[in-house]
């Protein structure tokens, strides 16, 4: 579909459990399946159609505290990876058990994830805030794996993600 919307997708569209982006630069435009969305501004609020749908869709009240940072956490991850990747990325949400786990992955440069989790907005759903707040995470990025064995992220071993990077966050909600 070559048509531009005004307009994010609806639920009913984004019910699955893989979010893709798509950046189409040239246009400003990113696309959502075969759903072409005007405007990044509309990333967000497509992200949070979606998410609230996959939870409801899983039983779940999407204005649940938890989920809701769950949410902004995933939003903000997600938008990080838009950013920094000229190919957009992938979102994909699972629930197991009690928890939900997120994993945002992108094909941009990479980055530091030592040096990024010092750069906190005070209180916001920046990476350093997602790195304290999860159950656990892991970033994959450069041919790097980290993880949060406690409340900070340690360089732990290495990984088959050489380009751009691949991020796990993993939460209980009940």
């Amino acid at each position: 579909m070559n048509e531009f919307s005004e307009t994010p997708p609806s639920p009913e569209a984004l019910v699955p459990n893989v979010f893709e982006m798509a950046p189409i630069r040239e246009t400003g435009a990113f696309k959502v399946g075969e759903f072409i969305v005007q405007a990044y501004d509309h990333l967000v609020s497509s992200l949070d159609r979606w998410c609230n749908s996959y939870f409801e869709q899983n039983g779940l009240d999407p204005t649940d505290e938890i989920l809701e940072v769950i949410g902004y956490h995933m939003i903000e991850l997600a938008k990080n990876a838009y950013e920094n990747s000229e190919e957009g990325g992938r979102v994909t949400m699972e629930i197991v058990d009690d928890s939900v786990h997120v994993i945002v992955e992108d094909n941009g440069p990479g980055f530091d994830p030592i040096e990024a989790q010092g750069e906190s907005r005070g209180g916001g759903y920046a990476l350093a805030e997602a790195i304290g707040w999860a159950d656990s995470i892991t970033i994959e990025t450069c041919g790097k794996l980290y993880s949060k064995p406690k409340r900070t992220l340690k360089l732990t071993g290495t990984s088959e993600v050489t380009t751009g990077s691949r991020v796990t966050f993993t939460k209980k909600f009940r």
